[in-house]
């Protein structure tokens, strides 16, 4: 059974793109091989490979098993981090900003009776 292949955008493949060149150089960094990512990370040299060159069909478990290899795991808690959402931030205070009580029906009959 093959895998459903997603289309991304140019944006994503990009983003998919530096990331795997930042685990890259991470990795030599450090001065490991792939050889050595893969053994600490539980994954194969082939997975690691593809995480490197930005492959979208990857799992985030591998990613993830990657970067704790590398010592980078904590950079992951940060992915998506509700504080660091500048945009859903402002979103939800225009939201409360907008939620004023309702006017119900029955209320309305009252107001006319003034």
């Amino acid at each position: 059974m093959s895998k459903k292949q997603t289309s991304l955008t140019e944006q994503a493949l990009s983003t998919l793109n530096l990331v795997g060149k930042q685990l890259r150089t991470a990795r030599l960094r450090r001065n490991l091989t792939i050889e050595h990512v893969a053994g600490r990370a539980g994954l194969s040299l082939g997975t690691v490979t593809r995480l490197e060159k930005g492959d979208p069909g990857v799992s985030l478990g591998a990613l993830t098993s990657v970067l704790t290899a590398l010592n980078l795991e904590t950079s992951l808690e940060t992915v998506a981090h509700p504080a660091a959402d500048l945009v859903g931030i402002n979103l939800d205070s225009l939201k409360k900003r907008k939620r004023a009580r309702t006017i119900k029906d029955d209320d309305r009959d009252l107001d006319a009776d003034f």
